[in-house]
């Protein structure tokens, strides 16, 4: 199975005798990602395709947010 952003291939992993797998990313950008996961079939299943969007939210309080909060507070 392929994991895509668009045309570029975000990771992979064999299926081969697995019912699922697990593909981790954690530094997407903040905004709205569309997905999608591409299988290409075998002698048995054939090819399939899903896509879906996440979107990625920033917080405000970031460590350097955190450290001037720290530092105005004195």
């Amino acid at each position: 199975m392929t994991l895509l952003e668009g045309a570029a291939t975000l990771g992979t992993c064999d299926l081969a005798g697995a019912v699922s797998c697990t593909l981790t990313k954690s530094d997407f950008t903040a905004g709205s990602h569309t997905l999608s996961a591409r299988y290409s079939g075998d002698t048995y299943h054939s090819l399939s395709t899903a896509s879906g969007s996440l979107t990625v939210n920033t917080p405000w309080l970031t460590a350097a947010n955190a450290l001037r909060t720290a530092d105005s507070a004195h």
